[in-house]
């Protein structure tokens, strides 16, 4: 897929259209195009596959992108919590999620103050994983419901908490 892409695109370009994205993608939820929102969810999610991808094999690792990947991902999936997970699934385990995701955005902020800018670690990865994929079983159950997508969705969810949790310990503040 690389092969496609131009060396003039920038993995940070990449993510500012996730950044871009996520509005539309909660809009299209949130208005019932359930459909729709499934597609540009999944094309904003690759777009992370995608962004990591260039920087790691084009040696294009930023500061910045060190910065602004891990604010794109907690904003897409931050912003489906309450229309996916707090109104249909367990207003207790958004509050969590969002939470825990609050908890990575306040440590990346007190390192940065400090002068330190970390990459996210492999259970950090992980967590996203997982998130990605509770929200995209939650999106598919709106648009043709199945009995077993739900518990999948909130498994996944409690995965990627424990995931994130782990995260959070390795990487501390």
């Amino acid at each position: 897929l690389l092969r496609f892409i131009p060396r003039t695109v920038k993995p940070n370009t990449v993510t500012c259209i996730r950044l871009a994205l996520t509005p539309f993608v909660v809009l299209l939820v949130v208005r019932g195009f359930f459909v729709s929102g499934t597609i540009l969810f999944c094309i904003a999610a690759l777009t992370d596959v995608i962004d990591g991808a260039m920087a790691r094999t084009r040696n294009q690792i930023t500061d910045l992108g060190k910065l602004l990947d891990p604010i794109a991902d907690k904003l897409l999936i931050c912003s489906l919590m309450v229309p996916l997970v707090a109104l249909a699934v367990n207003p207790s385990l958004a509050f969590f999620i969002v939470v825990l995701e609050g908890c990575f955005l306040i440590g990346g902020f007190v390192r940065f103050q400090r002068g330190v800018i970390l990459q996210a670690n492999w259970w950090g990865k992980i967590k996203f994983n997982f998130q990605v994929l509770g929200i995209f079983l939650l999106l598919i159950n709106a648009v043709v419901p199945f009995a077993g997508l739900v518990p999948a969705a909130v498994l996944s969810f409690c995965l990627a908490l424990g995931f994130g949790l782990v995260s959070l310990a390795t990487q501390g503040f």
